[in-house]
């Protein structure tokens, strides 16, 4: 079995988010092993619990205009 790891800024509601989760749902009812990823808690972390997918935190994951800030998501 085959992981994919999505990955989303924010776990506030909106588009992007609607997204990550049905395509999450789908790809875990095609058999895939799916993991999704985000820099902050929130309502994506709430559905894809009661879907039992998991979901994990990534502390330095965000948008910035500091490309410096990046270097502390790849460490």
């Amino acid at each position: 079995m085959k992981t994919i790891l999505l990955l989303v800024t924010k776990a506030e509601l909106g588009g992007a988010q609607q997204f990550v989760l049905m395509l999450s749902k789908g790809l875990r009812d095609l058999g895939w092993k799916v993991i999704v990823g985000s820099g902050t808690h929130g309502f994506l972390e709430e559905e894809l619990g009661k879907e039992k997918i998991p979901f994990h935190i990534f502390k330095h994951l965000g948008r910035s205009h500091n490309p410096f800030k990046s270097l502390f998501f790849i460490a």
